[in-house]
């Protein structure tokens, strides 16, 4: 089954997502594979701008249909369904 999943950027800066967002569609794929996908679509400035020795900076949060990645049990290795939609933003904290 194909699905379909959102990528959407939110305070970064990036002109390879004029829109800020990009659909991705395939077969069941995690997290973590969606965001690599669309860092090899996009060549590395997209890589250059989100990810140091493969992780995911710090400054940057992810999230899945508004949840933060790091506290679904699986993390990046959650399975994506149809209509899922991630968002690359930068961390907000306060205090």
């Amino acid at each position: 089954m194909i699905i379909k999943v959102k990528i959407q950027l939110i305070g970064v800066s990036n002109q390879d997502f004029p829109n800020n967002f990009e659909y991705v569609e395939g077969n069941q794929f995690t997290i973590h594979q969606v965001l690599f996908r669309v860092i090899d679509r996009q060549n590395s400035s997209l890589a250059d701008i989100l990810f140091k020795d493969g992780n995911l900076k710090k400054e940057f949060s992810v999230l899945l249909n508004g949840t933060n990645v790091v506290s679904l049990p699986d993390k990046y290795q959650t399975i994506l369904s149809d209509g899922d939609e991630l968002i690359i933003t930068i961390q907000i904290t306060g205090g």
